[in-house]
C-alpha cells in the first residue's frame, strides 16, 4: 500500500522536475525572442546599409533555425505545460503536507491525481528526473541509492531524454 510519505517524495520530486523544466523552456524562449530581434534588425541594417549581405545572409540563417526550432518543439507551449503541471502538483503538495494522518480514501484520490497529470506527460528527461529524484532525497534527508549520471546527462538532461540507460 502507498503511504502518505510515498506520495510526499513523488510530489517533491514532480514538483522540482517540472519547475526545473519549465524554467529552462522559459529561459530558452527568451533567449531565442532575443536573438530573433538581434539578427532581424541586423539582417534589416546590413539590406538597407550597403553592398555586403553577408551578415544579412548569417542573420537569416540563425533566424531560419530558431524558427524551425520554435515550430517542431513549441518551447512557448511546452514551457506553458509544465507550469500547469507545477501547478497542479503544487496544490497535491499543499494538501499532502496539510494531511499528517490521511485516510486510505485522501490517498487514493492523491495517487488518482498523480496519474491524471502523468497521462499528459509523454516525454519525460530520464537524466532531468534522475537528477530531481537524486535532490529529493537529499532534500528530504532519506536513505537511498542516487542514480548515478555521468557528465553528459548532467549536460544534456534539459535537451535529451535519454531514453534508455538511467531509471
Amino acid at each position: 500500500m502507498t503511504t502518505r510519505a510515498d506520495v510526499l517524495f513523488i510530489v517533491e520530486m514532480s514538483v522540482r522536475y517540472h519547475r526545473r523544466r519549465a524554467s529552462f523552456l522559459d529561459l530558452t524562449s527568451s533567449l531565442m525572442s532575443i536573438v530573433t530581434v538581434i539578427g532581424g534588425a541586423g539582417a534589416f541594417l546590413t539590406l538597407i546599409g550597403g553592398d555586403n549581405t553577408t551578415i544579412a545572409k548569417g542573420a537569416t540563417l540563425i533566424l531560419s533555425v530558431i524558427g524551425t526550432i520554435q515550430l517542431v518543439f513549441r518551447i512557448d507551449t511546452a514551457a506553458a505545460m509544465h507550469k500547469q503541471w507545477l501547478k497542479q502538483w503544487l496544490r497535491i503538495l499543499y494538501e499532502v503536507r496539510t494531511h499528517d494522518d490521511p485516510s486510505p480514501g485522501v490517498i487514493s484520490r492523491w495517487i488518482q491525481e498523480r496519474y491524471a497529470i502523468e497521462a499528459d506527460c509523454v516525454t519525460e528527461m530520464r537524466a532531468l528526473q534522475a537528477d530531481c529524484y537524486n535532490r529529493t532525497i537529499t532534500a528530504l534527508n532519506l536513505d537511498g541509492s542516487p542514480y548515478p549520471l555521468r557528465w553528459w546527462h548532467q549536460a544534456f538532461k534539459q535537451v535529451w531524454p535519454f531514453e534508455s540507460g538511467i531509471a
